[in-house]
């Protein structure tokens, strides 16, 4: 289990007002986090960073149901308690203590904030940054979530500034979802797991699906099977600014196609019918993504300007599909 393994950074603890404790994200180390600290006004502050026992704060997902994580989970949020109250013990209290982590560090810190709700001074947890998100965005969201549904997801507007690969990204991964697509939200069979949230209890039905990672495709079936509704709500558009470097999204490509092309095979699909076909994919997304845009937009000249990333990349995934397929236990 994690161990109380502190490094320090800032002004000493005893002269302090304020405290950051920061958390690294998985197969991280408590120094990368700390290296941070340079980019912040944080000259105030002392500033704590745990170590992870083995670099990784619990082994699955954070969408794996809670037990599926312990005692894994239950060490790494018993190490913040311990860390906070050794920090109320020098005299700062809970509302001059904030929190900030990356990744698998940001998803332990809202679960601590979650779980021990006081005025703590601020939480700010980090993730990979491709997309600028509205004022209202988790208000929007969470309301279809109390009418009912068991995911809802926005939509995706195109940041102005966007390099060729960035469009041949969005265009591949979310023409199904762009904003003039969809005038009033409702009931939908897909929505984009990058913009939407969803109910707990929703995907703990669902964990068989989550347990190599998630999946939006496989978790969505299974919710539908099971009667769960997803909806789609037009206000929360958020901005798609920056993706990967172009050989990192080409490996993602090709990875969940293989997956994809795993998974049809189990619902019953012929693994030879979809290696076969495999070479018309990149054109027939690259159709349906021009046909889409035209429809929402009036304009599918900003697909036409990045079509050889985009046909390049739909090849990794369609490859991986076969790969997948081919590869399926039967």
């Amino acid at each position: 289990m994690h161990s109380k393994k502190i490094f320090t950074a800032g002004i000493p603890i005893s002269e302090a007002k304020k405290v950051l404790v920061m958390l690294h994200g998985r197969g991280a180390f408590a120094e990368d986090i700390l290296s941070l600290a340079g980019y912040f006004n944080l000259q105030d502050y002392a500033l704590l960073a745990p170590q992870a026992t083995n670099n990784t704060w619990y082994p699955f997902s954070f969408l794996m149901p809670p037990q599926q994580n312990e005692p894994w989970l239950s060490s790494a949020l018993n190490v913040l308690n311990e860390v906070v109250t050794d920090i109320n013990k020098d005299g700062i209290a809970s509302d001059n203590i904030y929190f900030l982590g990356f990744s698998q560090g940001a998803c332990l810190t809202l679960e601590f904030v979650t779980r021990n709700a006081r005025k703590w001074g601020g939480a700010v947890a980090f993730t990979t940054a491709h997309f600028v998100v509205p004022s209202t965005w988790i208000v929007d969201l969470n309301a279809a979530l109390e009418s009912g549904a068991a995911g809802a997801g926005g939509t995706f507007s195109l940041d102005e500034h966007a390099s060729l690969l960035d469009k041949a990204i969005y265009y591949l991964r979310y023409s199904a979802f762009l904003p003039g697509a969809y005038r009033s939200g409702g009931e939908v069979s897909e929505i984009a797991a990058d913009n939407s949230i969803y109910r707990r209890k929703a995907l703990e039905g669902a964990s068989a699906s989550l347990a190599n990672g998630f999946w939006e495709a496989e978790l969505h079936h299974q919710l539908r099977a099971t009667g769960g509704r997803l909806m789609i709500v037009p206000r929360a558009t958020i901005a798609f600014a920056k993706s990967f470097p172009a050989t990192v999204i080409a490996r993602h490509r090709f990875e969940h196609g293989k997956h994809f092309g795993r998974w049809r095979v189990t619902t019953g699909a012929s693994p030879l019918r979809i290696a076969l076909l495999s070479p018309l994919v990149p054109f027939v997304l690259l159709a349906r993504a021009s046909r889409r845009a035209r429809e929402a937009e009036g304009d599918s000249l900003r697909v036409a300007s990045c079509f050889p990333i985009f046909l390049w990349l739909a090849a990794c995934w369609a490859a991986g599909e076969a790969a997948g397929a081919l590869g399926a236990p039967r």
